[in-house]
């Protein structure tokens, strides 16, 4: 009996320090993208994108988090628009617009409080004719020793699907020309 404890502590412990040596080696960067195609030029997608006050009617977080109350800045609008969140599932965290073009689409700053990190994140256009391939994408790193490897491998399956679901939403009110009210965009399903 007494072996049989001493063999399973012996592996308990070599488990657990090969997931921490595995984890010092990881790379802590990431970078999650999803790009949908839109039939609608730039300039009818960037007023959606470039107004955080329009947000509301595409982004996909208060499908995740219910409770997230979010607060514009003094500007909602170009570089320097910004707001903050708070919600029980996504914490609290900041957006701010660093680059924005009609023709190119909107780099912004993303800082999660609870990290401390601050991620870029882009909504990017790419016109052919009348349509428009919009790809958000964001990267970063996770500079938590050990384990923040591990969950910059988990970024994509965490955010991606985020990401389809705003793209869908922002594709639909673009082809409708902006008619869709801010209730109905809200309306449709995050996909799992």
């Amino acid at each position: 009996m007494k072996k049989f404890l001493i063999g399973g502590l012996v592996t308990v412990v070599t488990l657990i320090l090969i997931v921490v040596v595995v984890g010092l080696f990881l790379p802590n960067d990431f970078r999650v993208a999803r790009t949908v195609t839109v039939n609608a030029t730039a300039d009818t997608i960037h007023p959606y994108v470039n107004d955080l006050n329009q947000w509301n009617q595409w982004e996909p977080w208060t499908k995740v988090d219910p409770t997230i109350v979010t607060t514009l800045g003094n500007q909602a609008v170009g570089v320097g628009a910004n707001h903050s969140w708070v919600g029980q599932e996504s914490g609290s965290g900041s957006l701010v617009i660093t680059q924005s073009s009609p023709d190119s689409g909107v780099t912004f700053d993303v800082t999660i409080d609870e990290h401390g990190s601050t991620s870029q994140a882009a909504i990017i256009y790419a016109s052919s004719g009348d349509t428009t391939e919009v790809t958000w994408q964001m990267t970063g790193k996770i500079d938590v020793p050990v384990i923040g490897g591990y969950l910059c491998m988990m970024m994509d399956g965490q955010v991606g699907h985020c990401f389809e679901y705003g793209l869908d939403r922002l594709k639909t009110i673009s082809e409708s020309s902006g008619t869709t009210t801010p209730t109905s965009a809200q309306s449709a399903s995050l996909p799992e």
